[in-house]
């Protein structure tokens, strides 16, 4: 088997649909298998999955694990030499898995490889970003956009170069393919994330290894953003400061994990708070 394809599942039917099918019909001249893990919809995703797809492996799971930990869990019963952790609210194109599982081959240097993504029209848009630090929180902020060029500092680069094959840091979770073994060097994706980030911590355990990080515009998908994600705005990003939180413990100085808390304590909880007066 060349490649375990890997997509979590949660109350996204038709997206759900539309992105299996397209995995269906844009691959070819290579061996997959598609592992679908759903974490506990109610929209009638299971069924439509048992019905239409009977030749996908689902795995049904009794409540939300996370995104990370559903993921670790498809790889579980993958068997790919190569694995593609796709969302569920994308549209593969043309080949795509095809050409990024030969970069691979051809490439042993490259640990895990992300493709072109573009939006709902069809236009280029961030597919890989800097590392977060401490730095990048408070001076990349548009809340001080009036007395700094945040631009400098935040995530996404200013300007973009989307048709370079080129090394990254940090390349988007919504398509990313890793050979197995790297996958397991950097000890799968780290469950404490239940949801953001999981993917810049992977990106940085390979980078720290020693394998290239890279973006491949050779190939491109289309990717619905925020559709495979049903959570109340508040619940988000609650999830993604824990998130964050949790990444400067982990990866980054005492200084730096303490500054990461002042800033969610500055700006995160005051607008929550905000909002619970209001």
């Amino acid at each position: 088997m060349d490649v375990s394809i890997i997509i979590v599942s949660y109350n996204n039917k038709k997206l759900l649909q539309d992105c299996l099918q397209s995995v269906i019909d844009n691959t070819k001249e290579v061996s997959y298998e598609i592992i679908i893990v759903d974490n506990n919809s109610t929209d009638g995703s299971q069924d439509m999955l048992r019905e239409l797809y009977p030749g996908v492996t689902l795995l049904c799971n009794e409540e939300n694990i996370g995104f990370s930990r559903a993921n670790n869990q498809g790889y579980k019963r993958s068997s790919g030499e190569y694995l593609l952790f796709l969302n569920s609210d994308t549209l593969i194109q043309e080949n795509a898995v095809q050409k990024m599982t030969m970069h691979l081959k051809e490439n042993p240097a490259v640990g895990i490889l992300g493709p072109k993504i573009l939006d709902v029209r069809h236009q280029p848009t961030r597919s890989y970003m800097r590392f977060l630090d401490a730095k990048k929180l408070f001076l990349g902020s548009k809340r001080i956009r009036l007395f700094v060029d945040v631009e400098k500092y935040r995530l996404h680069f200013p300007k973009y170069d989307y048709s370079t094959i080129r090394k990254a840091l940090w390349l988007s979770g919504a398509c990313l393919m890793i050979t197995r073994k790297v996958f397991e060097e950097a000890g799968l994706f780290d469950e404490h994330y239940f949801l953001y980030l999981e993917d810049m911590d992977l990106c940085l355990q390979v980078n720290r290894l020693g394998y290239d990080v890279v973006y491949f515009p050779v190939v491109e998908i289309i990717h619905m953003f925020g559709g495979s994600s049903s959570q109340h705005p508040d619940h988000l990003h609650r999830l993604y400061d824990k998130s964050m939180a949790y990444y400067f413990r982990k990866n980054m100085s005492v200084l730096q994990y303490v500054l990461a808390l002042l800033y969610i304590w500055i700006f995160s909880d005051f607008l929550h708070r905000h909002r619970e007066d209001s």
